[in-house]
């Protein structure tokens, strides 16, 4: 035999959950969204850190040259799953003939759009970009 269950909530209470539902859902979306595209930012700026770091290692080698440091950053990237990430290596001299003590600059790019797990749900920079001075 069914039971029917008696709304006890006074008129005034009716539809309450839905009115709450519909103006916390929107904040609750744009908190989740918001959130996932922050660590989706913080991701990329952090590989584009490492690939630089790495890249200073691989300069730090006696045998390093440009074109092995470039590729240490671009494998990095890569590794890293950054899409179109691009590197400029910017020294006195090449690294093979660089003398040791000297500064090498590592800025390393990246387009923000290709590397988001999801379209932009809140403005973003065209680009993210990591300066890494180090000396070899």
């Amino acid at each position: 035999m069914p039971h029917h269950r008696r709304n006890n909530a006074p008129a005034a209470r009716r539809g309450t959950a839905t009115v709450e539902l519909a103006v916390c859902l929107p904040a609750l979306v744009l908190l989740v969204f918001g959130s996932m595209q922050a660590c989706d930012m913080i991701y990329l700026k952090h590989s584009l850190m490492t690939a630089a770091y790495e890249g200073s290692l691989e300069a730090a080698r006696p045998d390093a040259s440009d074109s092995t440091v470039q590729g240490r950053v671009e494998q990095v990237l890569e590794l890293r799953g950054v899409e179109s990430g691009s590197c400029t290596i910017t020294a006195d001299e090449p690294i093979e003939v660089l003398p040791v003590g000297e500064e090498i600059r590592f800025v390393v790019r990246a387009p923000v759009a290709a590397n988001l797990k999801f379209p932009a749900f809140f403005g973003t920079p065209n680009q993210l970009r990591v300066r890494f001075d180090c000396s070899r």
